[in-house]
């Protein structure tokens, strides 16, 4: 049982070794007695203190003076009007801008914490001009606020409509007036593509240049085009488009996504490459050609493509779903194969019928017809070609007119 000069001695000895005392520090001395201890024996640990002389513990026992000269410490733009205890709202006055309003001025007092109080009002000020400046980078002027200063009401520069929004949303640098948002979008103008955030600029301007090849006739749109009708997918109800092939044929992935001005991806575990996208007018495209997410069983409509464009499309549509080989009975002389549904009979007969009328005179020459073949209660067709002017004007069209083909296939070709 400790003696009651014991504690205050070792109050005292606290105060030698830290230079204060604090509550706190008992529980660090091994052995050293509790507060609680000082509570049941002199009312509270703040007698025990004043018992020993000891009253920096004890804020309201500061003299008016004492506590304006630790308010300087901290901040020299307040004087103090009222001071009656610092764990009650202490009364000050701003010098910069006159404004009185009260605080609590316990953490600073005690040297509890090195916080800054500042005047509310400049604080306040400051933060509103921040505010401001912010807002004017967004091209938007500061109106009112709410009583929580959560939703502000501003005034669009452009547009000039008036509107309410959440502070977090109005500050945000990707932020735009929804009013004008609306209206760009419409007219999907790229022109002020800068109304829209990084990944829609990408979109749009992979669009737009999309839309650049198609609108020039571009033969490069349509061999990229035959590719994706042979081994892409077309997902209309999200606006994608997708092609994986095998890392063999990456050259082929990187030429797609070169022309079209889109990222590829590398998935080496799996052994694969590929590009997925989204066209925003892809809509127009599949009413076009008819297309739907399962073209394997239900043909596109091919009847749009003619004399070069339709070469173009075919020498991506055997990139994409043919095979180059050597014929049976003779293995110096190249043919082309293409195997797909039968439902795919009609086009693939249309491709073959315009390919052999673009090089040849077919007046002399019979043109192949689809075969039909079974397999796993399936029916098949597909089509042979290996006249030598044919597949020579292939290979022709293909350097003449830098068509980026797959040279593990046309190569063959001599």
């Amino acid at each position: 049982m400790y003696t009651d000069e014991y504690l205050l001695d070792y109050l005292k000895a606290l105060q030698n070794k830290y230079g204060k005392i604090q509550s706190q520090l008992l529980d660090k001395e091994p052995g050293a007695p509790t507060r609680k201890c000082y509570v049941s024996r002199f009312g509270s640990f703040k007698n025990a203190c004043e018992l020993i002389g000891y009253t920096d513990l004890i804020p309201g026992k500061l003299t008016f003076e004492e506590a304006q000269t630790k308010l300087n410490k901290y901040n020299s733009h307040l004087d103090l009007l009222k001071f009656v205890h610092s764990r009650q709202k202490c009364t000050v006055q701003c010098r910069d801008c006159g404004a009185i309003f009260k605080v609590y001025l316990h953490n600073v007092l005690t040297k509890k914490s090195e916080s800054t109080f500042g005047c509310t009002v400049c604080n306040g000020r400051a933060i509103q001009q921040q505010l401001v400046e912010k807002l004017n980078k967004n091209n938007l002027t500061y109106i009112s606020a709410d009583n929580s200063n959560s939703r502000i009401t501003v005034e669009c520069n452009i547009c000039h409509t008036k509107f309410e929004q959440f502070r977090s949303n109005l500050i945000n640098p990707k932020f735009i007036c929804p009013h004008c948002s609306k209206k760009i979008r419409q007219k999907t103008q790229l022109s002020k593509c800068e109304f829209y955030s990084i990944n829609t600029q990408r979109y749009l301007e992979r669009s737009n240049h999309i839309d650049n090849l198609i609108s020039s006739d571009s033969l490069l749109w349509y061999y990229c085009l035959g590719f994706l009708f042979a081994d892409g997918h077309f997902d209309v109800q999200h606006n994608r488009i997708n092609l994986t092939l095998h890392i063999k044929d990456l050259d082929s992935i990187k030429t797609l996504a070169q022309i079209l001005k889109i990222d590829y991806k590398l998935d080496e575990k799996k052994n694969i490459a590929s590009i997925d996208f989204c066209y925003k007018n892809l809509n127009e495209l599949v009413t076009k050609y008819s297309i739907s997410n399962r073209k394997t069983y239900e043909p596109c409509n091919l009847n749009y493509l003619v004399d070069k464009a339709l070469i173009a499309f075919l020498i991506g549509f055997i990139d994409g779903d043919g095979s180059i080989g050597y014929r049976a009975e003779d293995k110096t002389k190249n043919k082309i194969t293409i195997k797909l549904h039968k439902s795919w009979a009609k086009n693939l007969d249309y491709l073959i019928t315009n390919t052999y009328k673009y090089f040849v005179d077919c007046s002399n020459i019979k043109i192949p017809k689809v075969c039909y073949s079974s397999y796993n209660n399936s029916t098949y067709v597909s089509i042979s070609f290996g006249n030598k002017q044919v597949l020579s004007g292939l290979k022709k069209f293909i350097i003449d007119n830098n068509i980026p083909a797959m040279k593990r296939k046309w190569n063959k070709i001599i």
